[in-house]
């Protein structure tokens, strides 16, 4: 059970890259970001089941990270061939550093609650 995110998120990447190489219209670099947000998607889903943080953040935030998880997803079949002065791929860098920021906020937060909590 420890080790769902890492099949499913697996299970994706599979799925993903059959997809792009059936439809001619996705290109390459579809292929290469679409699959780099579903490796950091993952990776950040199971890292947040990995790390010592509240069970609240452990439920809520997978949901969250999926959620950004797709909307990155989407974002980079917009993603124009040159990758320059493309907005698309800032929203999407965006957001990771956004998952990146929330897992680290909620380590903090839990690790600091539970230092503040009285030893009975």
């Amino acid at each position: 059970m420890k080790y769902i995110h890492l099949i499913i998120g697996m299970i994706c990447l599979f799925l993903n890259i059959a997809i792009c190489l059936i439809f001619d219209c996705a290109g390459n670099h579809v292929l290469i970001i679409s699959s780099l947000v579903i490796i950091t998607t993952t990776l950040i889903n199971h890292f947040t089941g990995a790390i010592d943080i509240k069970d609240g953040f452990k439920v809520a935030l997978p949901f969250f990270f999926t959620f950004i998880g797709l909307v990155e997803y989407s974002l980079s079949f917009f993603v124009d061939e040159s990758l320059k002065n493309d907005g698309f791929l800032v929203g999407i860098i965006c957001l990771f550093a956004l998952q990146v920021c929330v897992l680290i906020i909620s380590a903090l937060v839990s690790r600091t609650d539970s230092q503040q909590k009285p030893h009975y």
